[in-house]
C-alpha cells in the first residue's frame, strides 16, 4: 500500500512539474513579440504542443520556400541546422525515460535544459528572421540600382538622340545660313572694292 502511495505521489509531482514546463514554455512563447502568423510563432507552438516534427517541417519548408534569395539558403543553413537540433534535444529531455525514477533536483535540471533550448530555438528563428529581411533589403536596393541604371542609359540615349537630330537639323541649317551669310559679305566686300 505505501508503495502505491509513494507511485501516486510521484506520478502526481511528475504530472505537475510536466504542466509547469508547459505552462512556462507557453508563457516564453507568449512573451516572444514576433509577428503573430509568422514561422516562429508557428513553430513556438509546435513545440510547446510537443509536435516536434511539424516544428521542423515548417522550419524546412519555410527556408525551402525562399529558393529567390540564394543567399538567405546558405547564411540562413547553420541556424535552420541549429533549430533542428534543440527541438530534438527538447524532444529527448522532455520524454527522458525514467523521468519519474530520477531525483527532484535532476528532473529540475532537465526542465531548465528544456526552458533553456526553447529561448535558444526563439533566438535562433530571430536571426532567420533577421537574414531574411537584410536578404529583401540587398534585393530591393539591387533592383534600385538596375533602375537607375536603365534611367540614366535612356536619359544618356535621349541626349544623345537629340544631340545628333540638333546637329543634323538645326547645326546643318545654321552652317548653311553662315554660308549665305559670308557669300553675301563677300560680294559686297567685292561691291565696294570694285572687283
Amino acid at each position: 500500500m505505501e508503495s502505491n502511495s509513494i507511485s501516486l505521489i510521484e506520478h502526481t509531482h511528475v504530472n505537475k512539474m510536466a504542466e509547469t514546463l508547459n505552462r512556462q514554455l507557453s508563457e516564453s512563447q507568449k512573451n516572444d513579440h514576433g509577428d503573430s502568423e509568422g514561422l516562429r510563432k508557428q513553430v513556438l507552438g509546435d513545440i510547446v504542443n510537443a509536435n516536434y516534427d511539424g516544428a521542423k517541417e515548417k522550419i524546412l519548408n519555410y527556408v525551402e520556400s525562399k529558393r529567390d534569395f540564394l543567399e538567405f539558403q546558405r547564411r540562413s543553413h547553420r541556424y535552420v541546422e541549429h533549430c533542428i537540433e534543440l527541438i530534438d534535444a527538447i524532444q529527448t529531455k522532455r520524454n527522458f525515460p525514467g523521468f519519474s525514477s530520477l531525483a527532484l533536483n535532476k528532473q529540475q535540471k532537465i526542465h531548465e535544459k528544456v526552458l533553456g533550448h526553447f529561448e535558444e530555438v526563439k533566438i535562433s528563428l530571430r536571426q532567420i528572421a533577421k537574414i531574411e529581411r537584410d536578404e529583401k533589403i540587398l534585393d530591393s536596393r539591387s533592383t534600385v540600382w538596375v533602375l537607375r541604371s536603365l534611367s540614366l542609359v535612356t536619359f544618356t540615349v535621349f541626349v544623345g538622340w537629340f544631340l545628333k537630330d540638333l546637329y543634323s537639323g538645326l547645326l546643318s541649317s545654321a552652317v548653311y545660313m553662315t554660308e549665305i551669310g559670308l557669300e553675301k559679305f563677300s560680294n559686297w566686300l567685292l561691291a565696294i572694292f570694285g572687283f
